[in-house]
């Protein structure tokens, strides 16, 4: 009974023996600007995975482009490689003529045109190698070979 209390403490709001918690919270109700955040905030997040897509895809497309790249000057070497042991063989056939004597001045002044443009083209192709796997090295993040 409150009317009687059994001490004269047990009232007292000072010394009380409970525990009480509370918790306070501030925010603002305006639901159409939170839904036009969310919505803006899921644009931008849009805008930023079409970017990244778009990066990737033009890495993807440079790195194939520059790979296609090495592989046609390998196989541009692998040619001139052969057509300068053909044109050996050519000219070693025209030193055979002209042991004989029935070599034709025209037909070495060609052979040696042949090995001399294919030799150019060695060195020319070598180079477009060269360029090729170092812009491959760069596409992929790798140091340029020396």
């Amino acid at each position: 009974n409150s009317d009687n209390p059994t001490s004269a403490y047990a009232n007292d709001p000072l010394h009380g023996n409970t525990l009480a918690f509370g918790l306070g919270l501030e925010g603002s109700l305006d639901f159409g600007a939170q839904i036009t955040a969310v919505r803006l905030a899921r644009l931008e997040q849009r805008e930023i995975e079409a970017r990244f897509a778009a990066a990737k895809d033009a890495l993807t497309l440079e790195i194939t482009s520059v790979r296609q790249d090495v592989l046609l000057a390998l196989d541009k070497l692998a040619l001139i490689e052969k057509g300068q042991k053909l044109a050996r063989a050519w000219l070693l056939a025209l030193t055979d003529q002209e042991a004989v004597g029935v070599l034709k001045p025209r037909d070495m002044a060609d052979a040696l045109s042949a090995l001399f443009k294919l030799q150019f083209s060695y060195w020319e192709v070598r180079a477009q190698l060269e360029i090729a796997r170092a812009q491959l090295a760069l596409a992929l993040g790798e140091p340029v070979p020396g």
